[in-house]
């Protein structure tokens, strides 16, 4: 009769819920490596037990069954359908990055009545903490003031505007996911 796997359950689902706080919290660029490297480590997990589970026919007692193999590939496969996210979803996500990223700017102008000259000086009078600069993603993204009462904020890589400020509207851009 073979035994109930218990800690590789137990610590399957603490190493799920991981993921999932991981994937519903806001999604960015830290949080996605996060995920990665849980991803990583329940796969090497899994075909470490997998060896282990088939050097059965040696003298000495396994140190893995198969049934703990089976909760690690689960687990491992949970993780993988948490990092997974549609090209629509993660233009919205990025989009409303973006409006997060303006708004800074723009409560900076409501309070000091103008557009400040670098993103830096706006974060910095907002007392906010960004999850990592750039867009949602990590990847750079330069901020321009582009008048007394307009600004873009654009793609570092291409010249395309991601969100763009004026006269009092904020006008989403040209997001492309990646």
């Amino acid at each position: 009769m073979s035994r109930v796997p218990w800690a590789a359950i137990v610590l399957a689902l603490v190493t799920t819920t991981v993921g999932l706080w991981l994937r519903i919290g806001e999604f960015y660029y830290l949080q996605q490596r996060l995920l990665d490297l849980l991803i990583v480590g329940t796969v090497s997990l899994t075909v470490l037990l997998l060896v282990r589970a088939l050097g059965r026919h040696s003298r000495r007692r396994p140190h893995a069954s198969f049934a703990s193999v089976g909760v690690w590939a689960i687990t491992a496969l949970l993780l993988m359908a948490c990092s997974f996210e549609t090209e629509q979803a993660n233009v919205c996500k990025n989009n409303a990055y973006l409006a997060r990223l303006a708004g800074i700017v723009i409560e900076y102008e409501l309070v000091n009545g103008q557009i400040p000259e670098s993103f830096d000086v706006a974060l910095r009078a907002s007392g906010q903490r960004l999850p990592n600069r750039g867009d949602a993603d990590g990847r750079s993204i330069v901020y321009e003031r582009t008048g007394d009462r307009s600004f873009a904020i654009r793609s570092a890589s291409r010249e395309n505007i991601l969100a763009e400020y004026r006269d009092g509207v904020l006008v989403p851009g040209d997001y492309e996911a990646r």
